[in-house]
Order: C-alpha cells, then sequence, then structure tokens
C-alpha cells in the first residue's frame, strides 16, 4: 500500500512507494531540509534549497544540490525550449566559455567562448548509440563535470550528467515549468532511450569530444 505524507514544516510531499521526493513552496530563506531517502531519485522545486534534508537526515551531496540551484535560475531566463534551456544551464555553470580539448587555431573551440559548442554542427559533440556509452563519455568529465545532452527539435526539456564527487553519475532533468529531476544513471536508464549526441565538460571548462 502506498502511504503519502506531507512534512507541514518544510512542504515535502513524501511518496513512500517509490521513495521520490518533490519539493514545496518553502520561503526563500528556509533552513528545513528535503528528504530523499534511502533511494537516488530526488526531484527539485523551482528554487531548490541548499540545506535542504529531511527526517533520516539524508539529502543530496552539495556539489549536486548547487547543480540543481543553477538549473533553477536558468529557468528564470524564461527559456522557450529545451535547447535554449540546456544553453541558460551551460552559461549558468561556464560563464566564460568553454575550450575544446585539442582543437587547432582558428577553429571552432579553441578559443575560449560561450556559443561555439552551440552552433550548428559544432565539434565537441559524440554521438552515443547505448547508455554504456554515455558513461564512458561521462568519465571524461571527471569530478565535478557536466555531459550534455543533444536537444531534440521540440524538445520541452533539458539533461545533462553531473559527475559527483562521489564518484556517482547523476542525470539532472531540468523541464521549462520549473520541475527538476536527480536520478542515479544506473535508474534513469531503466526508464530512458540514451541521447544522440553528448558532450563532456570537465570542471575547468574543457570539453572532450
Amino acid at each position: 500500500m502506498t502511504n503519502t505524507g506531507v512534512d507541514a514544516r518544510s512542504g515535502v510531499h513524501e511518496n513512500s512507494s517509490d521513495g521520490s521526493f518533490t519539493g514545496g513552496s518553502q520561503p526563500a530563506d528556509s533552513n528545513q531540509p528535503v528528504d530523499r531517502g534511502s533511494t537516488a531519485e530526488a526531484t527539485l522545486n523551482r528554487r531548490p534549497e541548499p540545506s535542504a534534508s529531511g527526517s533520516t537526515g539524508a539529502e543530496l551531496p552539495p556539489d549536486v544540490q548547487r547543480v540543481a540551484n543553477l538549473t533553477a535560475r536558468a529557468v528564470k531566463d524564461q527559456p522557450a525550449n529545451g535547447l535554449e534551456l540546456l544553453t541558460a544551464v551551460f552559461k549558468q555553470r561556464f560563464g566564460i566559455g568553454v575550450k575544446l580539448k585539442g582543437a587547432n587555431p582558428g577553429t571552432p573551440g579553441f578559443e575560449t567562448g560561450s556559443t561555439w559548442l552551440f552552433e550548428r554542427r559544432a565539434p565537441g559533440w559524440r554521438p552515443v548509440g547505448r547508455w554504456r556509452d554515455v558513461k564512458i563519455a561521462a568519465r571524461l568529465a571527471r569530478a565535478g563535470g557536466l555531459t550534455l545532452f543533444a536537444s531534440s527539435a521540440g524538445q520541452t526539456m533539458a539533461a545533462f550528467i553531473h559527475n559527483g564527487r562521489d564518484g556517482v553519475l547523476r542525470v539532472v532533468e531540468a523541464h521549462l515549468n520549473g520541475t527538476y529531476h536527480v536520478t542515479e544513471i544506473d535508474r534513469y536508464e531503466q526508464t530512458h532511450a540514451p541521447p544522440d549526441f553528448v558532450a563532456a565538460v570537465d570542471h575547468c571548462g574543457e570539453v572532450h569530444g
């Protein structure tokens, strides 16, 4: 039987059948934690709080929470589609831009920039046909890096992998309606098809194409 409860202090709605958690409308200065329970998935609201935790004391690692906060700020730019949302998240994380590892002088990615990666037929994106390929690419980004999923035409969400400092790969899925989901990749791949292309960017802003 599914038991659903609401923590009146934090506005966290818990569904104990699948361990998922949905953040409520907390005040901006709330210190109430959001419990992600013993599972790998957490659902973050539009303005996730860095100090969120829950009844068990479990919470997203600080580095993962910081990335979730970046996606919240990106939505405030009111992107119109998944590509614009992905670009906004990217610019929040890599404000001065990125470079392409091994790029030749005069080619896209040789100079640091924030637009070349999203231009038509841009280098830095590698085709992937299986989740195994996605994971291999993501590991190139190392701890603190992001691996962007190419956005399809008409897509209304953006997704990318965050390499946690705890060694865990987590998919952060951001939606235009302001909701966010953070899921360990081993769970995510069970219900999602892999993207067609990914771009792995390490924490220093170097793209591993």
